[in-house]
């Protein structure tokens, strides 16, 4: 199984309650604080550990009664999630030829279309 090498930001330990602390350039770069919900994902050989997107819908409780202009709250979540996202993909595709995803699937489609073929 080949894998990325990637170096640690920090290391931390797990306590006896099998707790860990986020270091602090972890939270600030990823906006985790007191609540934020985390996935954790079995990569087989690692752990990835992703925080979950806030519920928007949350913050339309009370609306009409609190004078916030709740289609400003969605908008600015929508712009921050697509900013995170947008973010996160160039980091993972860094070092890749632009469009490597569209070669990858062109040659799988060549190697189906001549397997096919074969057969007729």
């Amino acid at each position: 199984m080949k894998t990325r090498s990637t170096r640690p930001i920090a290391h931390t330990s797990v306590s006896s309650r099998y707790q860990t602390v986020i270091p602090s350039q972890i939270r600030d770069k990823f906006l985790i604080r007191e609540g934020t919900r985390i996935a954790w994902i079995d990569k087989g050989e690692s752990i990835e550990i992703v925080p979950l997107p806030e519920q928007p819908w949350k913050a339309f409780r009370g609306a009409g009664r609190s004078g916030v202009d709740y289609l400003q709250v969605l908008t600015h979540y929508r712009k921050e999630e697509r900013e995170r996202t947008n973010k996160e993909t160039k980091r993972m595709t860094r070092g890749l030829p632009e469009r490597a995803c569209d070669t990858a699937e062109t040659e799988r489609e060549e190697e189906r279309s001549e397997g096919s073929g074969e057969h007729q």
